[in-house]
């Protein structure tokens, strides 16, 4: 039987080697995105592309193959990137990652390090399209850009329930002010 120390220590460890885990995992993502930006601003500006080290975990250097091979593929054109978009009429404000063409079209693309796409980066992508529109013009559609985080493998998603999406981005607005509102009682 262990003593309550042991047991301590034994939770301690296992405690701290998920956030290990976890931090390590997040970071490969990171990288492919820091990475992924970094190229994205220097096409636009006439720079070289940026260097992958040899010092970078094979998952992050297939996320930067997987990221450049698309851009290849896609013949994509890079217009934006990290842009503040404003929302004047529903009053909120965002950072939007890319605006890219792709043949003759104009979509913007939001990057995400994740494990997955999950529903409420939906919301927000259309939020970010929303407020571009309104300063900007129309845009032919909008894309999640995820960059895995455990693995660094890349994957591009199209939206096409933008509408929905958005309708669904300010009911969850109006909860949080809601929300807001009665915590301050």
């Amino acid at each position: 039987m262990l003593s309550r120390s042991e047991v301590a220590a034994a939770v301690e460890s296992a405690v701290t080697e998920h956030q290990k885990k976890k931090d390590e995992a997040a970071t490969n993502g990171k990288l492919v995105h820091a990475w992924a930006e970094a190229h994205a601003r220097g096409v636009m500006l006439g720079e070289p592309r940026p260097p992958v080290g040899d010092d970078l975990p094979d998952q992050v250097v297939q996320g930067i193959n997987a990221f450049l091979d698309w851009i290849e593929e896609s013949k994509v054109k890079f217009l934006a990137t990290e842009r503040m978009v404003y929302s004047k009429e529903h009053g909120y404000y965002g950072f939007a990652d890319k605006v890219i063409e792709i043949g003759g079209k104009r979509y913007l693309g939001d990057y995400k390090t994740s494990g997955g796409i999950y529903p409420e980066m939906y919301f927000q992508v259309a939020a970010y399209r929303k407020a571009w529109e309104e300063e900007m013009g129309p845009l032919d559609g909008h894309m999640i850009i995820r960059f895995g985080k455990d693995d660094g493998k890349f994957e591009v998603t199209t939206i096409d329930s933008y509408e929905e999406d958005f309708q669904a981005f300010l009911a969850c607005k109006r909860l949080r002010e809601s929300v807001t509102r009665l915590g301050a009682r």
